[in-house]
């Protein structure tokens, strides 16, 4: 994957396991204030911009999984009738962490 502003690159395969990817090449197209930022902040650490897209995705996916999931617990506790999920307290005497929050 390569980021530029409206600009379409593919890795070599060398370039690629490189720096970590695993996948195939992608293309990624972002405005230019945040290729802008992207460049900045990759030029003043000596990383390339493709690690800190590379990163800044994978925490974006992971938010959004966790999101998706606390959703999809919401709406089954719905389904079931349930009108309030469980207290923390009881969660951690569940847990055996009473006492320990």
């Amino acid at each position: 994957m390569c980021v530029t502003y409206d600009t379409v690159c593919n890795m070599t395969a060398k370039s690629a396991k490189k720096a970590g990817v695993l996948s195939a090449p992608g293309v990624v197209r972002i405005p230019k204030t945040l290729d802008d930022r992207l460049t900045r902040i990759a030029t003043r650490t000596g990383r390339a911009k493709t690690y800190y897209a590379s990163k800044a995705l994978e925490r974006y996916l992971e938010d959004m999984e966790d999101h998706l999931l606390a959703a999809a617990a919401l709406e089954e506790m719905k389904a079931k009738g349930k009108k309030r999920g469980k207290s923390l307290d009881a969660v951690a005497k569940r847990l055996g962490l009473a006492g320990d929050l």
